[in-house]
C-alpha cells in the first residue's frame, strides 16, 4: 500500500464563504488537492492528509468536489486508519477487562477455586466462559459451575472425580452486549492433588570463616507448589541477620563459621501453596574443621533463568576455600556497571528493579591463592508484553477502509492473533493482515457485518497480552436532501442549480444534462463544501444558457456505499424548428421505447432520433452514421414452475423460449451444475424450447434448477426450485445404554426425511414404567448433535431414566422411539480422615466409606507399600457393608513410630477407582536429649543439648542430673523443669580437677523421656601455685648455657604439670632487660633445657616457671652465668696494605668492634700468598702480631699478592678479612730462561729465547748481544727487539767466524741479567734446526693448545711429530682434534686428561734434523674429597674432609652446602670437581626453622627478554610457584653482564625491581648479554633462572680505530686500518675517501672494500663472519644446552674455514684458538678474523668422538692462550 503525505492543518468545516478544497483522483493516486472559491477555481496543496495510494473508496477523476478532511495520524505509529472519512468518537467504554493479567490459576482439590471473569460491559454485558477449544461451559453439579455474575467456581472433589476436561485445562471468559464481544485471554486452571511428601536437609561440611549452605530438599513432584518459609536452629526460628542469611529461593547462608555452629541443628519449614499444609524437615548438623588450604569449591550457584522486568533477581554465588575466596562479576565479558540497582551479598548478586539491558551472561569467579572456579548463567530480562490497539472506538460507514494498528512492547518474539467477536479473524476479499508481525488489520469495503469488537492478542511462551477496539459501521447510502426544480429561462439568462445530499462517508456531487456530463469551461462552474453536520452542497452555475444547455440535468450523489441522484427539467426559449428528440430504452421485446418530450431544436451531437410526429414505436435510427442499424433482441424465457412433488413420481418441465434473435441454445444447471442425461434425469432440446424430464423422483433430487437461453444478442436464464419431501424414519434407533458417572454418554438416535425432521428428546425419571415425559433442557451439559444424537458431557445421578427421541417434518407421521439410561457409579471414596493421632503402644483403627457400583474392592496402602495382613500380623483389616455404601477398617496393633506416615486406602471398582489419604501421627515419649559440654572450668561448667525426636509432641521441660563420677546415682544432684526454650545451662560450685557423670531427660505431654547418654567430664585444672626448685646453670659453649631443675612441690602442682617456660634475659650493660621466653614439655620430676643462639661470652639472668592447663605458675629466684669465650666473629677494620719496595710491603688494620670479639683479643694474624701468572697460587704464608700494623719482607718482586687479617681469641681465629690485592714494584728483570742460536744461512744466523722465569717486571724489550772474539773489536754489538717477540735474525756476518751470542731482558727498573752465552758461527750448509724449546707445558682441560715447533734450515726442514705411549713413538697425524700448521706448530683443540703426555717435534732436512721435546699437563677438575662429619649441635654440623687427586693444580677451594644428605665439592683451576661422598646425621630436635630454606628455591619463571634499540632491553617474567618462596616475596633481582668477542666478561650489574618486568637502558650496542632473574626474601637471594641470551639491535658503527698510508710505489699508496672500537654491528663494508688539498678537486667517490682474500697479507682489518647453515650465535646456544643438558652430545662440529689475523704483525696465520669457557662468544667485523663452519648431525661412528667436539670461537689472539710459550712464525 502506496501513502502520500501532506502537511494539513486541522480547520473547521467551510461555510459557503470559506475556501473549499478540491482533491482530484487518477487511477486510485491522489493527484492534487485544489483549493476553490465560488465561481472561481485556484490551485492549492491540501498539507498533511494521508490517502492511500490506491483505494477503491475514492471518487475517479471528474468528480464532484469534496472539502479537504480533517487530519489523520499516520498508520504505524500506534493509531488506527479510517480512510475515508471515518470518526474516531470517544462516546464511553462499553466494553472493558476488569483483569486481564488472570493467566494461569492452580488450586488445590480438597479447596476449590472461585475465578471471577476478567472482562466486563457497560450497559451490562452477557459473560460466558468456555474453553480454550471454543467448547462453551456447562455446570457439573457440586463439580463446576457459573454463577449469574460470571464467576466460575470449581468445587472441592476427590481423586475420583478428576476430569482432565474440567480440572487441568484452558478456559477464557467474554463479555457480550450492544458494542460487540470481547474475550479474555487463555487462563490455565489446574487442580492439584493432595500428595505424600516429606523435606529433608542434608549434613553440611565447613572450615571455621568459611560459608556453610544448607538446602531445604523438596521432592520435584510438589517443587512448584511446596517454598521454604522459615529456618529453626535447635527449634527457634531465625531471624536473618548477622551472621544468618535466608535466600530468595530458601537456602540458609551461615557466613563466617565458628565452632559452636557446629552443636545446633538445622531445620526448614515448608508451606504447600495452596493446601496450606506446612511441613518441617529432619535436623542437620554442620561439621566444622580448622582451616586448610584449598582451592574453592562452589557450595551453590545459578543457572540461565528468565525473570519480568521490575522484579528482583538474586544470583546466588558463593564458595568454599581457604583462604577465603574472593569473589568477581562479569557480565558480557565486562566487570558489572556502576549501578545503584545492583548489590553484592555474601548470598550472591542482587539486582532490583529489572530492566531489559540487565539480560546477559554471568560469570561469577572465585579465586584464592590455590585456584578458582566459576560458574556461568544467562539472565533474561522478560519486559512483560503491553498491546495497544488504535483506534479504541471507530464509527464510521459501510465500504469504508479501516486500518487498526496493534502497537506492542515488550521483549520480542511474540505472535499475533487477531478476533473479531471473539472468533479468529479470518482473512478475506475484504480484511487482510499485514505487518512483518501481523501488527495491522485493514478492512477494505467495509460491510455492515464487520462491525463488532477487535482484539488483538500477543502471546510469547506463556505471556500473554491484548487490547481491543470498537467499531460500528452504518448503512451511510446518500441521500438527496435539498434539490432545484424544473424552470424555463431566456437564452443569455444566468441561472445557478443547487443539490444537497448526506451519507457517510459523506458524498460527493456531480452533475449532467441530458445524461452526459457537463463540461468545465467558463460558461459552467460547479462548486462543493461539506456542512459541519456532514451535508454536502454542490452548485452547478450557468453564466450564459443557450439553447443546446436546455435539457434534464441530474445530480448524482455516491460514496461508498451506494448512491442516489435527482433529475429535473431546464428549458431555454427558442423560436426554431420543431425536431424531436427522444430518449429511448430497450424494453424486455427488444424493441425501442421513446418518451414524447417538448419541441426543441435541434442540435448536432451524436444522438439517438425518432421521426415522425406520432409517438408510436418506430426504427430506432444513427442519424450522423449516415445509415441506419438493426438493434439485436435478447432471448425472452417464459415463466415455469415445479409442482409438489413426492417420491417415486415423474416430473415434466418445458423450458420456453418466446422471443429473441436465432439462433437460441438452450442448456440446464442444478445446484450451479450442468446437468447431463442419465441416472433418470432426461433433457429434450428443439429450436426455442427444452424439456427436464425425472422419471423417478428422489431426496437426490432436491434443489435449484436453472433454464439458461443465449444468443448473440444476451444470456439470460430462470431459476426455480424443485422440492421432494419425504417423511421421517429412523437410521439409528435408540437402545438401552450405560452411562458412567462423571464420563460423557451419547444416547444414539438419527433419522433422515426432507424437509430435514426436527427431532426432540424427552426424560422420564425413574426406573419402573415411564409415567410422563418431560422436554429435556438443552444447557451446555446436554446438547443434541448434528446427527440427532443426544450427548450428555457429564453424566450424573440423576440422568437415569427413559429418554424418547421424537422426530417430525410434517409429511407423514410422526416418529418416536425410547430407551432406558443406567448409570453406573465410579468408586468414590465418601469419608475419611485427613489426619488422626495415636498413642504409641496403643491400638489405632482407621476407617476409609466408599460408594459405588459394586462389587467394591477396598485396599490400604502405607506409603507406597501395599498393606498385606497376612505377612504382618500387627495389621487387621475388616470391611462391612452399610446400606449402599461399604466401610474399611484398618487396624493398628499397636501403633508404632514408623506408623507415623501417610496411609490411603483405595476403592475399586469396574468404573473406577478412588482414593483417600490419611495421615497418621504416631504420638510417644520424646527420645533423650542429645547432650553436649561446651566448655568445662575449674569450678564450672556449661551443657547445651538439642532435641532430637519429640515423639510428635510438644517438649514441655527439661531435667539436669550429675554426680561424682565414683559416687552412685542415688548422691545425685539435679536442676529440675528447665524450659523447653532453652538449650544450654552453667553448673556451678564444682570442684577443680574432679571428674563429673551428667544426664538428662526430656518431657511432652506422652511422658518422660529414657535419660541421655552419660557423659563425663573432668574440671579444669588451677595454675601452680609454687615455683621449680633447684634451678642451676651450667654454660656449654658460647652461645649455649644448660638449665636444669626439678617440680615443683606435689601439692603446689594443682593438676597435671604440662611444660615449663623459661625466661633469660642479657644482663651485660647496654641490654634492654626484657626477658625472653622458651617453652617445653615436662618430662618428668627433673628436667634440663640448653638455652641455644646466645651472645657470646656474655652473661644471662634465668628464671623458670611451670605451667599445666590453667595457667602458669610463679616463677624461680632469677640466677646467672655467662657464655663460653669464642672467635671474634667480624675482621680487623680498614685493612691497608702499600707495597714499599719491589720485596717489601706495610700491612696496617684497626680493632675490631669490640661486640664482635666474643672473648679477650689474644692477637692478629696476617694471610698472604702470591698470585702467579698462570693462575697457580703461591704458599700461603702467616704472621702473627699483637700489633695493628706489619712489614712483609722477603716478598717475589712484581709479583701480586693476596693478603687478608684477622683477629684472634683463645678460642680461635676469627672471620678473615675481604682479600686484599697488592702488586710489589717493578725489578731489573732475571736472565733469559733459555737460548738457542742456529745457523740460517752463509752469513746469517737466528737468535731465539724464552722470557725470564723471573721476569720482576714488565719486559719493555729485549737486548741482543753479539760478539766475535776473534775480530778485534772491543765491544760486542748490540740488537733491540720488541718484548712481544722471543727470536731476533742477525745478518751480515762472516762465513767461518765464531760469534757469541747473549740475551738480556729490560724493565722500568733497568736492563737484567743476561742469558747463557753461545757460539754460533754461520755456515754455508744449514742443517735443520728448531729454534722453539722443549719443556713443560702445563694448561687447563678443554682448551686449546699450540705447541710450537718452529725451525730454520736450507731446505726447509720437514716437521715429524710423535707422542710418547709406553714402548714406542706414536705419530701425531692431523684430524678433527690436531692440527700441524705450516710453521711447525702443533694444535690441540679441547684438550682431555688423556692429551697429557711427552711429545716429540722432529725437524729434518738433506743436512740434518733436530728435536724437541714436550711434556704436556691438561689439568682436570679435583677427584671429589672424602667427606666426614666431626661435629654437630642443634643449629650447626662442622665437617672434615681429605682432598682427593688435585688434577694437576692446586685446591683452590672447598664448596658444601647443606642438601637432603650433606655433600662437599673440590675446585681448582681446571674447574669445580664431583661431590663427595654423602654423609649423614642426626640433627638435634629443635622447634626452630633452619635459615637454609628460607629463600626461595626456585627461580621466576617465563623469563623472556626482547631487544628494543641498540641499547634497550625489555626483561619479563612471573612469579615462582608460591609454594618455593619459603617466606614473603619482597622483590626480585635482575643481573646481566655483556659478552664480548674475546671471550671476556663485562662488569656483571643487577637492579632490583618489585614488578615483573624491567627496561635494561644504557646497554652497549649491538653487544652479547647474559640475563638472569632470581626472586629474594627477607632471608635473601634464591635461585637463579638459566641464562638467558640477548644482543641489543645494531646501530651506526664508531670510527676506525687507527689508519696508517704508507708509499706502494711512484703512483699508488696501500692503506691500512683497525676496525672501530665500537663497531655497533657487522661491518658490512668500509669506504676510503682520498683527496688532494692543494689540487682543488673535490673528495674522490670512496672505494668499498671487500673482505680479504685467505692468503692476503696486508694490514686492512676488514673481515666478517660467513656461516654455511647457521648463525654463530645459535650454535654457541647449542653447545651450551648440549655441555649443560648432555642431549647434544653427538652433534659434529667441522670448521671449513678459519683466519686470526694479528694486529700485532704483518701475517694472517691459519687456525683457531678457543676458551673454552666463553661458549656464547660470537665473531664479527670488531676482531681481525673470519670463520665459516657447518654443523650437521652426528653419525654413528662419530657418537664418542662428538662428545669432546667444542664450537670454535675465533678470537685475538693473546699471550696467554699459548701457555706463555713463544709464538713463532714462517719468515
Amino acid at each position: 500500500m502506496q501513502l502520500a503525505f501532506f502537511n494539513l492543518s486541522p480547520s473547521r468545516p467551510p461555510s459557503v464563504a470559506q475556501h473549499s478544497f478540491v482533491s482530484e483522483m487518477k487511477h486510485g493516486n491522489l493527484i492534487k488537492c485544489t483549493e476553490e472559491k465560488p465561481a472561481v477555481l485556484n490551485s492549492s496543496p491540501c498539507p498533511g492528509f494521508v490517502y492511500p495510494a490506491a483505494s477503491p473508496d475514492f471518487p475517479a477523476r471528474g468528480a464532484a468536489a469534496a472539502t479537504c478532511p480533517q487530519p489523520l495520524p499516520a498508520p504505524g505509529v500506534g493509531s488506527g486508519l479510517l480512510l475515508p472519512w471515518a470518526h474516531a468518537e470517544d462516546v464511553g467504554t462499553s466494553l472493558y477487562f476488569v483483569n486481564d493479567s488472570i493467566q494461569q490459576v492452580t488450586f488445590s482439590s480438597t479447596v476449590g477455586v472461585v475465578i471471577p471473569c476478567p472482562a466486563a460491559g457497560s450497559p451490562s454485558a452477557v459473560l460466558r466462559w468456555y474453553l480454550a477449544t471454543g467448547d462453551d461451559i456447562y455446570d457439573v453439579p457440586h463439580i463446576r459451575h457459573v454463577h449469574a455474575n460470571g464467576t466460575l467456581q470449581l468445587y472441592p472433589f476427590s481423586p475420583s472425580a478428576f476430569n482432565s476436561f474440567i480440572h487441568d485445562n484452558d478456559y477464557f471468559c467474554t463479555a457480550e452486549n450492544s458494542a460487540g464481544k470481547i474475550r479474555s485471554p487463555n487462563i490455565r486452571v489446574k487442580a492439584v492433588f493432595r500428595e505424600p511428601y516429606t523435606v529433608r536437609v542434608e549434613d553440611q561440611r565447613s572450615m571455621r570463616g568459611n560459608v556453610a549452605v544448607f538446602k531445604c530438599l523438596i521432592p520435584s513432584s510438589v517443587q512448584e507448589y511446596v517454598s521454604v518459609v522459615s529456618w529453626e536452629k535447635d527449634t527457634v526460628s531465625i531471624i536473618p541477620e548477622n551472621r544468618f542469611f535466608i535466600t530468595s529461593y530458601g537456602g540458609l547462608y551461615i557466613s563466617d563459621v565458628q565452632k559452636e555452629d557446629a552443636l545446633s541443628t538445622y531445620r526448614c519449614i515448608t508451606k504447600h501453596k495452596y493446601s496450606g499444609e506446612t511441613r518441617q524437615s529432619n535436623g542437620a548438623r554442620l561439621s566444622v574443621s580448622d582451616p586448610a588450604e584449598s582451592i574453592p569449591t562452589m557450595l551453590d550457584s545459578f543457572q540461565s533463568r528468565e525473570v519480568k522486568a521490575g522484579r528482583p533477581v538474586e544470583l546466588p554465588c558463593i564458595a568454599s576455600g581457604y583462604p577465603n575466596p574472593a569473589v568477581r562479576w562479569i557480565k558480557d565479558g565486562r566487570p558489572l556497571p556502576a549501578d545503584g540497582r545492583w548489590a553484592k551479598r555474601i548470598t550472591g548478586l542482587t539486582i532490583s528493579d529489572l530492566r531489559v539491558e540487565d539480560s546477559g551472561t554471568y560469570i561469577c569467579e572465585v579465586t584464592n591463592t590455590f585456584g578458582s572456579a566459576e560458574v556461568t548463567g544467562t539472565l533474561t530480562v522478560i519486559d512483560p508484553l503491553r498491546v495497544t490497539l488504535t483506534p479504541k472506538k471507530l464509527k464510521t460507514g459501510i465500504g469504508s477502509t479501516v486500518i487498526l494498528s496493534c502497537a506492542l512492547s515488550g521483549s520480542p518474539e511474540y505472535v499475533i492473533r487477531w478476533y473479531r467477536n471473539t472468533d479468529l479473524v479470518v482473512v478475506d476479499d475484504y480484511i487482510s493482515i499485514r505487518g512483518i508481525s501481523n501488527e495491522t488489520l485493514l478492512i477494505t469495503a467495509a460491510q455492515k457485518s464487520h462491525s463488532g469488537a477487535y482484539q488483538c492478542f500477543a502471546t510469547r511462551k506463556s505471556q500473554t497480552a491484548q487490547d481491543f477496539s470498537i467499531i460500528t459501521l452504518e448503512d451511510g447510502t446518500p441521500r438527496i436532501v435539498s434539490s432545484f426544480s424544473e424552470k424555463v429561462v431566456n437564452p443569455g439568462e444566468q441561472f445557478s442549480l443547487m443539490c444537497a445530499a448526506k451519507g457517510a462517508p459523506p458524498p460527493t456531487v456531480t452533475w449532467a444534462l441530458d445524461d452526459e456530463p457537463i463540461p468545465r469551461d467558463s460558461g459552467h462552474r460547479t462548486n462543493q463544501y461539506t456542512m459541519s453536520d456532514g451535508t454536502t452542497v454542490s452548485h452547478m452555475n450557468v453564466t450564459s444558457p443557450q439553447i443546446k444547455d436546455g435539457g434534464v440535468y441530474r445530480c448524482t450523489a455516491r460514496n461508498s456505499v451506494g448512491s442516489a441522484e435527482y433529475q429535473a427539467r431546464i428549458n431555454v426559449r427558442d423560436k426554431g424548428a420543431r425536431t424531436r428528440r427522444c430518449w429511448v430504452e430497450l424494453g424486455a421485446q427488444g424493441r425501442v421505447w421513446w418518451r414524447g418530450e417538448p419541441l426543441l431544436r435541434l442540435y448536432e451531437r451524436a444522438a439517438y432520433f425518432c421521426r415522425g410526429d406520432n409517438w408510436q414505436p418506430a426504427n430506432l435510427i444513427m442519424e450522423t452514421a449516415e445509415r441506419g442499424s438493426h438493434l439485436p433482441v435478447p432471448p425472452l424465457i417464459q415463466p415455469f414452475e415445479f409442482p409438489p412433488a413426492s417420491i417415486g413420481q415423474l416430473l415434466y418441465i418445458p423450458c420456453v423460449v418466446s422471443s429473441g434473435d436465432m439462433p437460441i441454445h438452450i442448456t440446464w444447471r442444478k445446484d450451479g451444475h450442468v446437468i447431463l442425461s442419465g441416472s433418470g434425469v432426461t433433457i429434450e432440446s428443439k429450436e426455442f424450447m427444452s424439456s427436464l424430464q425425472i422419471s423417478s423422483v428422489s431426496l437426490k433430487h432436491n434443489g435449484n434448477y436453472t433454464c439458461i437461453a443465449s444468443n448473440d444478442a444476451a444470456t439470460v436464464s430462470r431459476e426455480r426450485q424443485l422440492i421432494v419431501r419425504v417423511p421421517p424414519r429412523f437410521v439409528v434407533q435408540p437402545n438401552n445404554q450405560d452411562g458412567i458417572y462423571g464420563k460423557a454418554g451419547v444416547l444414539n438416535c438419527s433419522v433422515d426425511g426432507y424437509p430435514p425432521p426436527k427431532v426432540m428428546w424427552k426424560h422420564a425419571k425413574g426406573s419402573g414404567n415411564p409415567q410422563q415425559y418431560h422436554p429435556i433442557p438443552l444447557t451446555g451439559r446436554i446438547q443434541i448433535l448434528p446427527n440427532s444424537s443426544l450427548l450428555i458431557r457429564h453424566v450424573l445421578e440423576e440422568d437415569i431414566g427413559y429418554y424418547l427421541c421424537q422426530a417430525s417434518n410434517g409429511v407423514g407421521t410422526d416418529i418416536s422411539k425410547s430407551m432406558f439410561l443406567t448409570v453406573k457409579i465410579p468408586a468414590m471414596i465418601t469419608s475419611h480422615p485427613n489426619t488422626t493421632i495415636a498413642i504409641k503402644g496403643q491400638t489405632k483403627e482407621l476407617n476409609c466409606t466408599a460408594r459405588g457400583e459394586r462389587p467394591i474392592i477396598i485396599r490400604w496402602e502405607k506409603g507406597d507399600t501395599v498393606i498385606d495382613p497376612d505377612r504382618n500380623m500387627r495389621y487387621a483389616i475388616t470391611t462391612k457393608d452399610n446400606g449402599d455404601e461399604v466401610i474399611s477398617t484398618l487396624k493398628l496393633k499397636p501403633a508404632d513410630r514408623g506408623d507415623s506416615v501417610f496411609f490411603s486406602c483405595h476403592a475399586i471398582n469396574s468404573y473406577g477407582e478412588d482414593r483417600g489419604l490419611i495421615q497418621l501421627t504416631v504420638q510417644e515419649p520424646p527420645d533423650p536429649p542429645e547432650l553436649e559440654i561446651r566448655e568445662v572450668k575449674a569450678r564450672s561448667m556449661n551443657l547445651r543439648w538439642t532435641q532430637r525426636f519429640d515423639g510428635n509432641s510438644i517438649i514441655t521441660g527439661f531435667d539436669i542430673e550429675y554426680k561424682n563420677k565414683s559416687d552412685s546415682w542415688d548422691f545425685k544432684q539435679s536442676t529440675r523443669n528447665i524450659s523447653p526454650t532453652i538449650n544450654q545451662a552453667n553448673i556451678v560450685d564444682l570442684h577443680p580437677a574432679s571428674v563429673y557423670s551428667i544426664r538428662m531427660y526430656s518431657f511432652n505431654k506422652i511422658g518422660r523421656s529414657e535419660p541421655s547418654k552419660e557423659l563425663t567430664i573432668s574440671t579444669e585444672e588451677a595454675a601452680p601455685d609454687g615455683p621449680p626448685m633447684d634451678v642451676t646453670l651450667q654454660p656449654m659453649t658460647s652461645q649455649s648455657i644448660q638449665v636444669t631443675w626439678k617440680a615443683p612441690k606435689k601439692e603446689l602442682q594443682n593438676g597435671v604439670i604440662r611444660g615449663y617456660q623459661i625466661g633469660y634475659r642479657e644482663n651485660s650493660p647496654g641490654s634492654n632487660g626484657q626477658y625472653s621466653i622458651v617453652e617445653m614439655k615436662a618430662t618428668g620430676d627433673s628436667e634440663v633445657y640448653t638455652l641455644d643462639n646466645l651472645k657470646k661470652f656474655a652473661q644471662y639472668g634465668v628464671v623458670v616457671q611451670a605451667f599445666n592447663r590453667a595457667g602458669t605458675g610463679p616463677s624461680s629466684s632469677e640466677i646467672n652465668a655467662t657464655t663460653l669465650e669464642d672467635v671474634p666473629s667480624q675482621p680487623p677494620e680498614n685493612v691497608r696494605a702499600i707495597s714499599i719496595t719491589s720485596d717489601v710491603a706495610v700491612i696496617s688494620w684497626s680493632e675490631p668492634p669490640r661486640s664482635t670479639l666474643n672473648g679477650v683479643l689474644k692477637g692478629y694474624r696476617v694471610i698472604f700468598w702470591s698470585l702467579y701468572m698462570d693462575g697457580e697460587w703461591g704458599e700461603m704464608q702467616n704472621i702473627t702480631t699483637t700489633r695493628e700494623r706489619v712489614e712483609l719482607r722477603g716478598m717475589e718482586k712484581f709479583t701480586n699478592y693476596s693478603v687478608q687479617v684477622l683477629a684472634y681469641t683463645q678460642a680461635g681465629d676469627g672471620v678473615r678479612s675481604s682479600v686484599l690485592y697488592i702488586q710489589t714494584k717493578e725489578d731489573i728483570p732475571g736472565p733469559p730462561a733459555g737460548i738457542k742460536a742456529v745457523p740460517s744461512s752463509a752469513s746469517s744466523v737466528v737468535v731465539s729465547w724464552l722470557p725470564p722465569a723471573k721476569p720482576n717486571g714488565i719486559i719493555r724489550k729485549y737486548t741482543i748481544f753479539c760478539s766475535s772474539p776473534g775480530s778485534g773489536q772491543p765491544a760486542p754489538s748490540e740488537y733491540e727487539t720488541s718484548p712481544d717477540q722471543l727470536f731476533y735474525r742477525i745478518a751480515h756476518l762472516n762465513r767461518g767466524q765464531q760469534y757469541m751470542l747473549w740475551v738480556a731482558a729490560v724493565t722500568s727498573a733497568g736492563r737484567g741479567n743476561i742469558s747463557e752465552k753461545v757460539t754460533i758461527e754461520p755456515a754455508g750448509k744449514a742443517p735443520a734446526k728448531i729454534i722453539s724449546f722443549g719443556g713443560t707445558v702445563t694448561t687447563p682441560w678443554m682448551k686449546d693448545v699450540r705447541l710450537p715447533c718452529n725451525s730454520v734450515g736450507e731446505p726447509v726442514p720437514a716437521i715429524k711429530w710423535t707422542k710418547d705411549s709406553e714402548d714406542s713413538a706414536i705419530p701425531v697425524t692431523a684430524d678433527g682434534h690436531r692440527l700441524i700448521q705450516a710453521n711447525g706448530t702443533l694444535v690441540l683443540r679441547s684438550v682431555k686428561a688423556e692429551d697429557s703426555g711427552y711429545y716429540t717435534c722432529t725437524a729434518t732436512n738433506t743436512w740434518g734434523f733436530d728435536t724437541i721435546i714436550i711434556n704436556l699437563l691438561v689439568q682436570v677438575p679435583p677427584d671429589q674429597p672424602r667427606l666426614t662429619v666431626s661435629k654437630t649441635s642443634a643449629s650447626s654440623i662442622t665437617l672434615a674432609w681429605i682432598p682427593g687427586d688435585n688434577g694437576g693444580s692446586s685446591i683452590r677451594g672447598t664448596a658444601a652446602g647443606p642438601q637432603p644428605l650433606s655433600r662437599a665439592a673440590g675446585a681448582s683451576g681446571a674447574g669445580a670437581g664431583g661431590r663427595g661422598s654423602s654423609v649423614g646425621f642426626q640433627e638435634h630436635p629443635t622447634d626452630c626453622t633452619p635459615a637454609l630454606v628460607s629463600v626461595p628455591h626456585q627461580p621466576p619463571e617465563n623469563v623472556r627478554a626482547i631487544s628494543i634499540t641498540s641499547d634497550v632491553a625489555v626483561i619479563s617474567w612471573s612469579e615462582p610457584p608460591r609454594s618455593t618462596l619459603n617466606g614473603v616475596l619482597k622483590g626480585y633481582r635482575v643481573i646481566f653482564w655483556s659478552l664480548y668477542m674475546d671471550g671476556e666478561w663485562g662488569e656483571m650489574q643487577n637492579i632490583t625491581t618489585t614488578r615483573e618486568r624491567v627496561e635494561l637502558r644504557g646497554m652497549e650496542k649491538f653487544t652479547n648479554y647474559s640475563v638472569q632473574v632470581l626472586a629474594y626474601t627477607q632471608a635473601g637471594d634464591g635461585v637463579r633462572s638459566s641464562v638467558l641470551y640477548i644482543q641489543t639491535k645494531e646501530d651506526i658503527p664508531g670510527p676506525p680505530a687507527g689508519i696508517k698510508a704508507v708509499p706502494s710505489s711512484a703512483s699508488s699508496v696501500v692503506v691500512s686500518w683497525l676496525p672501530p672500537a665500537k663497531p655497533n654491528g657487522i661491518i658490512r663494508k668500509y669506504t676510503i675517501f682520498c683527496s688532494s688539498p692543494g689540487s682543488g678537486q673535490p673528495v674522490r667517490n670512496g672505494t668499498e672494500q671487500g673482505r680479504p682474500r685467505p692468503g692476503y697479507k696486508g694490514r686492512n682489518s676488514m673481515v666478517s663472519t660467513e656461516s654455511a647453515s647457521s648463525t654463530y650465535e645459535e650454535l654457541a646456544r647449542a653447545y651450551e644446552h648440549a655441555k649443560l643438558e648432555e642431549q647434544l652430545q653427538h652433534a659434529k662440529f667441522e670448521i671449513t674455514e678459519c683466519f686470526i689475523s694479528d694486529s700485532s704483525s704483518d701475517q694472517m696465520t691459519t687456525g683457531t684458538t678457543d676458551n673454552a669457557d666463553s661458549m656464547t662468544s660470537m665473531s664479527t667485523p670488531s676482531e681481525p678474523g673470519i670463520c665459516r663452519f657447518t654443523a650437521s648431525p652426528p653419525k654413528p661412528q662419530d657418537s664418542e668422538r662428538g662428545k669432546s667436539v667444542a664450537v670454535p670461537i675465533p678470537h685475538r689472539a693473546s699471550k696467554s692462550d699459548y701457555c706463555n710459550l713463544p709464538l713463532y712464525a714462517d719468515f
